[in-house]
């Protein structure tokens, strides 16, 4: 959804991945902190992928997860892991939000969950961006 987006598009660019469900209220919160390193980081050429892994059997209605996007104002790309499979491939280990930040090499450098993930991950997405980390 949103578009595809392909390894090539993101090779050399540092990428953050988010995993999301439309019943999670964790994910919803953040939304506005993924935005604010949206915008401010796309020059530094931070990507952001969401990663739509549903909660309950609700979430998996495409319709309502397009909706979602909209309404929340989620323009990156947004893959579908219905059936789970990127989930496995990152061990998600059924937990919401999840995130994992690479960067710009290709080399994981953090992962975190749940609300505070994003404060978690934050020093780590600057020094990606080759930022002064703030304290």
């Amino acid at each position: 959804m949103n578009g595809a987006v392909s390894g090539e598009e993101l090779r050399g660019h540092p990428v953050l991945f988010d995993f999301w469900a439309l019943s999670c209220p964790f994910c919803i919160l953040n939304l506005p902190r993924l935005h604010e390193w949206r915008d401010q980081y796309a020059e530094q050429g931070l990507k952001i992928v969401a990663v739509h892994l549903p909660m309950r059997e609700g979430d998996r209605n495409a319709d309502l997860v397009r909706a979602a996007l909209e309404e929340h104002s989620i323009s990156e790309p947004c893959a579908l892991d219905h059936s789970g499979v990127l989930a496995e491939r990152f061990e998600t280990a059924g937990i919401w939000p999840y995130y994992f930040l690479f960067d710009a090499a290709g080399a994981m450098r953090s992962r975190a969950a749940g609300y505070s993930g994003l404060q978690l991950l934050e020093k780590a997405l600057q020094r990606s961006l080759a930022l002064p980390v703030s304290s």
